[in-house]
């Protein structure tokens, strides 16, 4: 019976760093964690990232051994939700630790408009969240900016002329 209880504990103690440390499945819109030394972000941070594209990497630097979660905003619950990706063809969460080089990087595919992602970096009982914002151009308004053509010689004669 003792061999048995031993064997029990030694398993539990197993297991509880690794439902202590497992990050939430939702984040609040506001939520900034308890410091802000984990991680740096490269795009996508402050005013925002804007693009044509379908595809964009997210990508930036941190500490080593650092655990970075990624989640993306869902409009309907106002809260962020845990990624998903496929990795060998299973569903795992988009959560990395951050090695010797201390860079990371996640491609994502983006939906017309914002898209808003929230990276939570941790380490040692420290939290950083890190909010980001990249909007998807349409592809029409592309077009139309291509399509504008200046003369700028009827500019200048205008100019030249007072016109």
């Amino acid at each position: 019976m003792k061999r048995w209880f031993i064997i029990f504990a030694t398993v539990m103690m197993m297991l509880l760093p690794i439902s202590v440390f497992a990050s939430p499945d939702t984040l609040g819109l506001d939520e900034k964690g308890t410091v802000d030394s984990l991680i740096v972000c490269n795009n996508g941070t402050g005013e925002g990232e804007t693009t044509f594209e379908t595809n964009f990497v997210l990508s930036g630097s941190g500490k080593q051994n650092v655990v970075a979660t990624m989640y993306i905003f869902d409009n309907e619950t106002q809260l962020y939700k845990k990624v998903y990706i496929t990795k060998d063809g299973k569903l795992v969460e988009a959560e990395w630790v951050i090695g010797a080089s201390g860079l990371f990087m996640q491609e994502v595919t983006l939906t017309e408009g914002n898209n808003k992602f929230a990276i939570r970096a941790a380490k040692e009982g420290d939290t950083q969240v890190v909010h980001l914002e990249i909007v998807r151009m349409n592809q029409d308004f592309f077009a139309i900016i291509k399509g504008i053509k200046v003369d700028l010689n009827a500019i200048y004669d205008s100019i030249l002329n007072g016109q």
